[in-house]
């Protein structure tokens, strides 16, 4: 039985002490904000390393990627 309790203890401890860090970053990268920086061309991987002041200033860009594949296209022209 103190096993259990102390199981508990241990659990309900690790979660209080991460709730603060949880609520924190949810409240400032909710769902929608994640769409629009993937909207504007960055990864996941990309967004969870970027520094805050970074991802404020590319919340700020009004704008979506328009094209994934660039092709680029040879013309040869003859001239008579």
């Amino acid at each position: 039985m103190e096993k259990i309790y102390l199981f508990v203890g241990f659990l309900m401890g690790f979660i209080v002490f991460n709730l603060d860090s949880i609520i924190v970053e949810a409240a400032e990268l909710n769902v929608e904000k994640i769409k629009h920086l993937e909207s504007l061309g960055f990864t996941e991987e990309e967004i969870s390393d970027m520094p805050e002041m970074e991802i404020m200033k590319n919340l700020e860009i009004d704008g979506q990627v328009v094209a994934l594949m660039e092709n680029r296209m040879k013309v040869a022209r003859k001239f008579s």
